[in-house]
């Protein structure tokens, strides 16, 4: 009786602690409803993100692409970026007056296109910003942003740094 018992308690735990868990798809349609939050008028009529996450058919590996979409009455920019999660690292950091996501791959590069007016650029990246103005972006919504990069991330088999291990480049 005492080992069916351990054995139910062990089961418990070990439902409740998966049951918990977020999904990818759940922790990418959180990032989207916080960056639509975010979307902002500037010199561009409209500015914003967008990310969608996709599976590769071949080696199952996980990938964000993450849209940036600008306009103005003189011209329209937007911007798509394929971020391998398992090759990268992702960080806030906070400059003039902006709070800024940046993504850095350990090893190749990011791929994406810009396209500006209609005609498209093919870009390699090492790393990727993404770029917020302080107003409408307090500090604990940028860490909980982060967070959900880096849950991507483990959930996509790859490694998120030790607390601290990026300085504060005001420093």
């Amino acid at each position: 009786m005492k080992n069916l018992f351990i054995l139910l308690f062990i089961f418990i735990v070990m439902f409740c602690n998966e049951s918990s868990a977020q999904t990818a798809q759940e922790t990418i349609d959180w990032i989207n409803v916080t960056l639509t939050k975010m979307r902002r008028d500037t010199e561009y009529t409209t500015m914003g993100y967008s990310a969608v996450i996709i599976k590769d058919s071949i080696s199952n590996d996980l990938h964000l692409v993450i849209g940036f979409d600008a306009k103005s009455p003189k011209d329209e920019m937007s911007a798509v970026v394929h971020i391998p999660l398992k090759n990268v690292v992702v960080c806030d950091v906070e400059k003039e007056n902006r709070q800024n996501i940046l993504f850095i791959t350990r090893t190749g590069t990011m791929d994406g296109v810009v396209m500006k007016n209609g005609e498209p650029t093919v870009m390699n990246y090492h790393s990727y910003k993404m770029v917020f103005e302080n107003n409408k972006f307090n500090k604990s919504m940028m860490k909980r942003l982060v967070k959900a990069f880096q849950h991507l991330i483990k959930l996509a088999g790859g490694n998120v740094p030790k607390e601290g291990l990026f300085y504060d480049i005001n420093e």
